[in-house]
Order: structure tokens, then sequence, then C-alpha cells
């Protein structure tokens, strides 16, 4: 299940009332139990299978999308809603700096291992290398947070990354945190401008990397930076989806693996 943040004001409107066939008002809440079997059914027939995480809307445009919000600033430019030719999707700009751009979810990987999205760059921070602490930005990241679990200071991250100059298939520990795992997806500037649709099964790399089931993902975010370089990234990102591994699309296949996951008992 996902349950993604949403913007609001905190206050549920007043009752609805609705006319009885015998004259008298009923209060929404005598009949929400069968207006909730009429939702629910009306979303089992739609559901296509996958839960959506980021699927941007127009309406949000210049704006940073509802149901996101920025990690390590409170304001910033650095990421809105841009519109082309149709589409809504995340264009992020950053000069010198470090923000990030995340929604709050609740993923099951057990139901939901792979994770997708599409992502192009346009400039990428120069020099870095996300292996070294003093060139360790990305020209874009999709971050995959994890709960913490009771006496757990910092969360657990599997971090997809788009490098300046790593090649493809580089894993790596952060070297600013061992709770932070790092693959590299795409790297250079050959495929600068185009879309690319990445996926990752996740729960693979996290049994891999860290030797046990994974909790849920907690929060989803984005970050394309450029404070230890002091440089510049540009970046898009788009259509981020979370997949159960028998229902992938057509256009997305699941990845393969290298070696079957080790669980600790």
């Amino acid at each position: 299940m996902l349950k993604a943040m949403t913007r609001g004001t905190g206050r549920f409107p007043s009752p609805l009332a609705i006319r009885r066939p015998d004259g008298r008002r009923a209060i929404l809440t005598e009949v929400l139990p069968a207006l909730l079997l009429v939702v629910l059914a009306a979303s089992a027939a739609s559901d296509p299978g996958h839960l959506t995480v980021g699927d941007f809307d127009p309406l949000d445009v210049d704006t940073i999308p509802s149901g996101w919000g920025l990690h390590w600033a409170e304001a910033s430019d650095v990421y809105s809603v841009t519109v082309e030719s149709g589409n809504a999707y995340i264009h992020a700009d950053q000069t010198d700096g470090r923000v990030m751009l995340g929604t709050k979810v609740d993923i099951d990987l057990a139901e939901y291992p792979v994770i997708t999205w599409r992502w192009r760059v346009h400039e990428l921070p120069v020099g870095a290398k996300e292996d070294e602490k003093d060139t360790c930005d990305s020209g874009a990241a999709m971050v995959i947070v994890f709960k913490r679990g009771m006496l757990q200071v910092v969360p657990k991250c599997i971090k997809y990354v788009w490098s300046s100059t790593l090649e493809p298939g580089t894993e790596l520990t952060n070297p600013f945190s061992s709770k932070t795992k790092v693959r590299v997806q795409q790297s250079g500037m050959e495929e600068a401008g185009r879309w690319i649709t990445e996926r990752a099964n996740v729960y693979e790399d996290y049994v891999r990397w860290f030797g046990k089931e994974p909790p849920q993902v907690d929060y989803v975010a984005l970050m394309s930076d450029s404070d230890t370089t002091h440089s510049r990234s540009v970046a898009d990102y788009d259509e981020i989806h979370a997949y159960p591994a028998n229902e992938l699309p057509d256009e997305v296949e699941e990845p393969s693996s290298d070696q079957p996951p080790s669980i600790e008992p």
C-alpha cells in the first residue's frame, strides 16, 4: 500500500446531509459504509496493478508538486513542475547546492519489489564521483528511504544515480554514510536531453546489500546536487511507479540478478 502526503488544511468539512426516502435527513456517516463499498468496487475495477508514486499534475506548474516536500531547505526554486507537449514532470536545476525533494509513502517491497521511473539530464556536476567525499554529487538520483527501527537514528537508503564519471553498474557505499548504498544507472552526457526509463528491483538490491528482508519504504526522493563540486546539476524526473515483479508492463522488463538474494534467518 502507498500513502502519499497531500496538501490540505487538516480540517474535515461539516457532515453532509442526504435526504432519506421518508423525508428525514441522514448524516453522511450513516450511509458511509455503503458509499465506501461503491468506491472500493470502482477502485478495484480500475486498479492498474501498480502503485503510482509520481505522475505529476499540470496544475502544479512552476511549483513543488502536491504531496511532495523539500529536505535540507524550507524554500527553494530548485524543483518545480514543468509542462512540455502536454506532459507534466519535475524539473531540477541546482547550482552549488544540496536540496532533496521527497514524498511520504508506505510501500511493501514484498508485494511491489520493482520501482520504475523516467529521467533525463541536461547538465552534470563537473568532475563528480560518488565514491569520494570531495566530489560526491550526482546529476540525478532516485533515493529510496526505508523505515527506521525503534533504536535506529539514520535510515537505510538505496540511491540510484546518473553519474558524471562512474561507469553504469558501479555499486558502492556512500562515503558520508554506511547506511546508504549507491548504484550507478547512467553515466556521462552521451544520453543528455533524452528521456531514459529505469527500473530497479529494490527488494533484491536491499537483500543483497543489507543481508535481510527490507522494511517498508518510507520515502521516495529525488536529488540533483552539486555542492561538493561547486558546479551545476540540471535534470528532469517523471512517471515513478512501483510494480509487482510479475506484472511489469511490456516495455519495463524486470532486471536480471547476477546472484540470488541471501537472507539472514
